[in-house]
Protein backbone atom coordinates (compact mmCIF):
# COMPACT_ATOMS: atom_id res chain seq x y z
CA UNK A 1 0.00 0.00 0.00
CA UNK A 2 2.50 2.39 0.75
CA UNK A 3 4.38 1.72 -2.28
CA UNK A 4 1.35 2.68 -4.49
CA UNK A 5 0.79 6.06 -2.46
CA UNK A 6 4.03 7.10 -3.30
CA UNK A 7 4.16 6.51 -6.79
CA UNK A 8 4.41 9.26 -9.25
CA UNK A 9 1.72 10.47 -11.23
CA UNK A 10 1.73 12.83 -14.20
CA UNK A 11 0.43 16.32 -14.05
CA UNK A 12 -2.30 16.03 -15.89
CA UNK A 13 -3.99 13.88 -13.05
CA UNK A 14 -3.11 16.09 -10.62
CA UNK A 15 -4.81 19.14 -12.24
CA UNK A 16 -7.68 17.52 -13.06
CA UNK A 17 -8.07 16.41 -9.59
CA UNK A 18 -7.62 20.54 -8.47
CA UNK A 19 -10.77 21.22 -11.57
CA UNK A 20 -12.71 18.62 -9.88
CA UNK A 21 -12.03 20.68 -6.23
CA UNK A 22 -12.45 24.14 -7.98
CA UNK A 23 -15.59 22.88 -9.68
CA UNK A 24 -16.95 21.06 -6.39
CA UNK A 25 -15.93 23.90 -4.64
CA UNK A 26 -17.85 26.65 -6.18
CA UNK A 27 -21.08 24.06 -5.83
CA UNK A 28 -20.52 24.40 -2.57
CA UNK A 29 -20.58 27.87 -2.16
CA UNK A 30 -24.09 28.08 -2.40
CA UNK A 31 -24.90 26.31 0.51
CA UNK A 32 -21.99 28.11 2.40
CA UNK A 33 -22.27 31.83 4.15
CA UNK A 34 -20.82 33.76 1.21
CA UNK A 35 -18.55 36.04 3.51
CA UNK A 36 -16.46 33.36 5.06
CA UNK A 37 -14.28 32.49 2.42
CA UNK A 38 -13.93 35.98 0.75
CA UNK A 39 -10.74 36.82 1.29
CA UNK A 40 -7.90 36.41 -0.29
CA UNK A 41 -5.88 34.42 2.50
CA UNK A 42 -8.02 31.27 0.93
CA UNK A 43 -6.32 32.17 -2.49
CA UNK A 44 -2.95 32.32 -1.07
CA UNK A 45 -3.23 29.38 0.86
CA UNK A 46 -4.49 27.21 -1.69
CA UNK A 47 -1.86 27.96 -4.05
CA UNK A 48 0.51 27.36 -1.78
CA UNK A 49 -0.75 23.55 -1.08
CA UNK A 50 -0.99 23.08 -5.02
CA UNK A 51 2.37 24.00 -5.21
CA UNK A 52 3.50 21.52 -2.77
CA UNK A 53 1.54 18.75 -4.43
CA UNK A 54 3.44 20.02 -7.76
CA UNK A 55 6.85 19.30 -5.83
CA UNK A 56 5.89 15.70 -4.60
CA UNK A 57 3.91 14.45 -7.67
CA UNK A 58 2.73 11.23 -5.87
CA UNK A 59 -0.68 9.64 -5.37
CA UNK A 60 -0.46 10.52 -1.35
CA UNK A 61 -0.75 14.30 -2.93
CA UNK A 62 -4.16 14.24 -4.56
CA UNK A 63 -6.18 14.98 -1.27
CA UNK A 64 -4.28 18.01 -0.96
CA UNK A 65 -4.76 18.78 -4.66
CA UNK A 66 -8.33 18.07 -4.31
CA UNK A 67 -8.67 20.17 -1.38
CA UNK A 68 -6.47 23.52 -2.56
CA UNK A 69 -9.01 23.13 -5.33
CA UNK A 70 -12.63 23.34 -2.91
CA UNK A 71 -10.42 26.50 -1.22
CA UNK A 72 -10.24 28.23 -5.06
CA UNK A 73 -13.60 27.36 -5.94
CA UNK A 74 -15.00 28.35 -2.36
CA UNK A 75 -13.27 31.28 -2.81
CA UNK A 76 -14.16 32.18 -6.35
CA UNK A 77 -17.65 31.21 -5.76
CA UNK A 78 -17.96 33.24 -2.65
CA UNK A 79 -16.82 36.86 -4.70
CA UNK A 80 -19.82 35.75 -7.13
CA UNK A 81 -21.85 35.78 -4.28
CA UNK A 82 -20.96 38.57 -3.01
CA UNK A 83 -21.63 40.43 -6.13
CA UNK A 84 -24.97 39.22 -6.37
CA UNK A 85 -26.47 40.52 -3.27
CA UNK A 86 -26.90 43.49 -4.62
CA UNK A 87 -29.74 42.62 -6.77
CA UNK A 88 -30.88 41.16 -3.44
CA UNK A 89 -34.08 43.51 -3.13
CA UNK A 90 -35.32 42.85 -6.71
CA UNK A 91 -36.06 39.31 -6.23
CA UNK A 92 -39.67 38.26 -6.84
CA UNK A 93 -40.13 41.85 -8.27
CA UNK A 94 -42.46 43.47 -11.35
CA UNK A 95 -39.07 45.36 -13.33
CA UNK A 96 -40.55 47.31 -16.65
CA UNK A 97 -38.02 48.47 -19.22
CA UNK A 98 -38.51 50.52 -21.84
CA UNK A 99 -36.35 51.83 -24.95
CA UNK A 100 -36.03 52.71 -28.42
CA UNK A 101 -34.40 50.23 -31.09
CA UNK A 102 -31.90 52.04 -33.02
CA UNK A 103 -30.47 49.15 -35.30
CA UNK A 104 -32.76 46.05 -36.04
Amino acid sequence: MKQWLNSRISISWQLAWLAIGIITGTVLCLKINSNTFSGPQWLITSIALFFMVLVRRVRAMVMLAIIAGLMIGLWRGSIAQQELEQYKPYYKQTVTLSGHVVQD
